[in-house]
C-alpha cells in the first residue's frame, strides 16, 4: 500500500525498515492493552523504540530489520537498562535469532 502511494513497485531498505518497526510497534499496543502493558517510547542520552512495562517490569526493545547487526545497534536498549536495571532488552531483526549476553535478538517472522 506504501508502494502505491509512493508511486514505485520497490521500497528501499530503511522505507522496510520504518515499516517494520511501525507493525511491531502496532502489534505492541494490540496486544499490550493498559490493563495488561504499558507501551511508550523511551529517549534519554540514546532512545529506544518501544519499551513494554507491567508489573513494574520494563523491556526495551528496538526493531532493527536489516541484514547486520552491530552492537551499537542496540546502544539505546544498554542506555535504558543502565538507568533501569531491567534484566534483558530485545532487538527484532530481519532474520536473527541468537542471545548476545543479556539481549535477545528475534527475527520479525517469529511475531509477525
Amino acid at each position: 500500500i506504501v508502494c502505491a502511494f509512493l508511486r514505485t513497485t520497490e521500497s528501499s531498505p530503511e522505507l522496510a525498515g520504518v515499516l517494520v518497526e511501525n507493525v511491531v510497534l502496532q502489534k505492541a499496543r494490540a496486544y499490550c492493552a493498559d490493563e495488561v502493558a504499558k507501551v511508550f517510547y523511551w529517549s534519554g542520552d540514546k532512545e529506544v523504540d518501544l519499551v513494554l512495562e507491567r508489573g513494574g517490569e520494563r523491556l526495551p526493545v528496538e526493531v532493527k530489520f536489516r541484514n547486520q547487526i552491530k552492537a551499537s545497534d542496540y546502544a539505546g536498549i544498554a542506555s535504558f537498562r543502565r538507568l533501569n536495571a531491567t534484566r534483558t532488552g530485545l532487538v527484532v531483526t530481519k532474520d536473527r535469532l541468537e542471545r548476545l549476553g543479556d539481549v535477545v535478538l528475534i527475527p520479525y517472522w517469529s511475531i509477525a
